[in-house]
């Protein structure tokens, strides 16, 4: 299936005869339009006010921060037609490139440019939305459906119709909720630059309807699509997502990488197992192949030509690459398989402040995670203040717990003195980060006084808790396994790391959740595991043994909140049921240490291999959890 929002040149010389055969598609962010005739441009056009013909920005756009669009086609001033449904289509049709080429347009001089889309595929949009010329050759269907269920027809169609009475979504509100509520768990947008694009009518549709259903899917919104459907829909939009046709001169490369970003972060959370892991892997490498990880290197010829592209499009391709870094890291931290990326191949700056924010500084010094993983305590003063920080601190702890994670997979795999010698560093590094971090970062209380936000207070929680579950991971993975005196005191530590975690998740807002993106399960389940060792062990003190439970009490409903939603969640609480069921204790400290070494990843096969079948999964039959859950469930425990 072609993929949506993908065209390629070929495809749109086809629809355009006599346009000369070398032309070139311009990218939609940088796009001017340079006929020779005096037209004013779009926006103006819009807001029935007098353009100054500056190019390649107007006055007005220029000072309004919007991209300046000077359309070939006339168009008359005011709201452009097919802002409604023009006609019936079926609510889950699949997207085709044909949809896409609608929105192509071409000058006098043959290039060509993408006009603003009509609609997200049945919004009503605001006047600034609407393609430029006559639309009325585009059907444009509703998001709502009278039908209650999928009703998928032989043909693989949804069969309810949909009429002109449908209800129509408010996008603005649409987008309200989707970056207070889902897009600090991707952090792949800036919300005023993107809405400024949006505005502009330069986002792809494809990558707007894949935005909505997962604001659908998150936060369990069915007021327009059942449950079943926006699953369907987005299993389409991973079908159809072919990220190995994109070219970087396409139109919609940018916002097809995002899109297949949030399809990939999708699929790792609803699909756990090789099908997930697959598709990051090969998104990653497709990153690696554009030049992504080396986007601010000016010296070597790097494959990402960054003089194409202008200064907030570039910090937008740098977010999209760091989105990309932290799946990578978390789908193969996971599985215990090697990472993609290597660290020392990166020469990507870290987020900045838009341009066109206030605070922004015109000669700003770009910061870069360094090579040397000793120095990263530097990067954590550069980067330790302004609105950026948050972000910024989360790949800084991310790349800990990766190499953490790397120091564990390598020690079972080839144990050697230089490893342990490495993993002993790593500790030390990880304590100059502590040190270096802004005051009162550590703390799990939210900071009032200095007007910390609820999110930016979850957000720093996500930061805490991965720190954390480094020095977890180093704990019980940096000594040999002929020193039993050592280990035995690390098993002892490691419950303080335990407790550091849990005193973080007591800290927990459960309204936030959906801000917080889900694989941070995983850390709350190893941590379960240890904490469940603990308990059985002969030796513990026997007055632990309440806090032991009341500890994985507060993780267990710390996760079940992302159950809600996702179906890794669910898997990793039946896991964890399946363990304890196993494992109902005591054991002798003797085996323990054997338990935690097949813990290589939660989703490597020496673990699943470890775990029986969760008690048959009569636990989901009794809270009524779907059917296709026990389907997939298996798929799980047999990951190859």
């Amino acid at each position: 299936m072609a993929s949506p929002g993908i065209l390629h040149n070929s495809d749109v010389r086809s629809k355009n005869q006599g346009v000369n055969t070398n032309m070139s598609v311009r990218w939609p962010s940088t796009k001017q339009h340079l006929s020779s005739n005096s037209r004013v441009c779009d926006r103006c056009i819009q807001k029935k006010v007098k353009c100054d013909l500056k190019r390649p920005k107007c006055s007005r756009c220029l000072e309004a921060g919007t991209s300046c669009i000077y359309s070939s086609q006339r168009r008359r001033p005011g709201p452009a037609k097919g802002t409604r449904q023009t006609g019936n289509r079926a609510a889950d049709e699949p997207l085709t490139e044909d949809v896409l080429r609608q929105s192509i347009r071409f000058g006098q001089d043959g290039i060509a440019s993408l006009s603003p889309p009509v609609s997200v595929v049945g919004l009503a949009l605001h006047p600034s939305h609407v393609c430029t010329g006559d639309s009325s050759d585009v059907s444009i269907p509703s998001l709502a459906s009278h039908d209650p269920g999928p009703g998928l027809d032989p043909s693989g169609q949804y069969t309810a119709q949909l009429t002109s009475q449908d209800p129509v979504l408010s996008t603005e509100q649409e987008m309200e909720f989707f970056f207070n509520r889902v897009q600090p768990s991707v952090r792949l947008f800036k919300e005023d630059e993107f809405l400024h694009q949006y505005s502009a009518g330069v986002i792809s549709r494809s990558l707007l309807l894949t935005i909505f259903l997962l604001r659908a899917k998150v936060l369990a919104d069915h007021s327009y699509w059942s449950a079943a459907q926006v699953d369907n829909r987005l299993g389409q939009l991973l079908d159809a997502d072919c990220i190995e046709y994109q070219k970087f001169r396409d139109p919609f490369a940018l916002d097809n990488f995002r899109q297949s970003i949030l399809l990939s972060f999708y699929a790792f959370h609803e699909y756990p197992g090789q099908k997930g892991w697959t598709r990051i892997g090969y998104l990653t490498r497709k990153a690696l192949q554009y030049g992504l990880h080396q986007i601010d290197n000016h010296d070597r010829h790097a494959p990402f030509d960054s003089s194409l592209i202008g200064v907030d499009d570039l910090d937008d391709w740098r977010r999209a690459w760091w989105c990309i870094y932290c799946l990578d890291s978390y789908s193969n931290i996971t599985a215990a398989t090697p990472f993609v990326v290597e660290a020392e191949s990166i020469k990507t700056a870290l987020i900045t402040i838009s341009s066109t924010s206030p605070t922004s500084d015109p000669h700003q010094v770009l910061c870069y995670l360094p090579v040397d993983i000793g120095s990263i305590w530097g990067t954590v003063k550069d980067v330790g203040h302004g609105e950026e920080m948050i972000s910024n601190m989360h790949i800084v702890t991310t790349t800990l717990l990766k190499e953490a994670a790397t120091i564990r997979r390598l020690l079972f795999q080839n144990s050697s003195e230089r490893l342990y010698a490495r993993a002993s560093l790593l500790e030390h590094n990880i304590c100059a980060v502590r040190l270096a971090l802004p005051a009162r970062f550590l703390d799990e209380g939210r900071n009032v006084l200095e007007h910390e936000s609820r999110l930016a207070h979850q957000s720093r929680l996500i930061c805490l808790i991965q720190l954390h579950a480094a020095r977890l991971i180093l704990c019980v993975s940096g000594c040999s396994e002929q020193d039993e005196e050592e280990w035995s005191r690390r098993w002892r530590q490691s419950l303080q790391y335990c407790e550091d975690v849990v005193s973080s998740v007591v800290q927990w807002d459960a309204s936030l959740c959906t801000s917080v993106d889900p694989a941070i399960c995983f850390i709350i389940y190893a941590v379960l595991v240890v904490l469940h060792l603990h308990a059985i062990d002969e030796s513990v003190d026997i007055g632990l043994l309440p806090k032991l439970e009341a500890y994985k009490s507060i993780l267990i409903l710390f996760v079940r909140q992302f159950a809600s939603v996702w179906k890794l969640p669910k898997l990793l609480i039946l896991s964890f049921e399946s363990l304890s069921h196993m494992l109902p204790g005591p054991v002798s400290s003797g085996t323990v240490r054997p338990i935690i070494n097949q813990l290589h990843g939660t989703q490597h096969q020496a673990w699943l291999g470890f775990l029986p079948l969760p008690l048959e999964f009569r636990e989901i039959k009794n809270v009524n959890e779907s059917e296709d859950l026990l389907a997939e469930a298996p798929g799980f425990y047999n990951w190859v």
